[in-house]
């Protein structure tokens, strides 16, 4: 997969803005940075970000972050962001995703699979949910 460019009139953020952006998204739905498998959520969806349609493809994706991150199972990586996932459902489940985007997008008891999540937070960016005071 090449690198692919975001539009500047659309996605004016620098590269710092997007990771506060999406670091800003996890941490309000409820994954606390010190929980197994944030760091991986981070850099997946900075990678779906970029690269939209790795998100339909859980090998390519978690095996391209293993290589940026020095990881050879690419199995490990996706086991430790659904840890995450189950821990943050477990605590306080992701009602949070719908008070983050404004709107219902998940029903309230609804756990998200690896992909809905890591797309929800791609998403969240590429729709310019968040509010342009986070960015600065």
């Amino acid at each position: 997969y090449r690198e692919e460019q975001l539009d500047k009139e659309i996605y004016p953020e620098d590269q710092n803005q997007i990771e506060k952006i999406i670091k800003v998204a996890i941490l309000k739905i409820g994954i606390k940075c010190d929980t197994l498998g944030y760091g991986y959520i981070f850099e997946s969806v900075m990678m779906v970000i970029t690269h939209p349609n790795l998100v339909y493809n859980a090998k390519k994706l978690f095996t391209k972050v293993g290589e940026k991150l020095g990881i050879t199972n690419y199995l490990k990586i996706e086991s430790n962001i659904q840890n995450a996932i189950n821990f943050t459902y477990n605590m306080r489940g992701f009602n949070s995703i719908n008070e983050l985007y404004g709107l219902d997008v998940i029903r309230p008891d609804h756990k998200p699979t690896v992909a809905e999540l890591i797309n929800l937070l791609a998403q969240y960016y590429l729709l310019r949910m968040f509010k342009t005071e986070e960015v600065s």
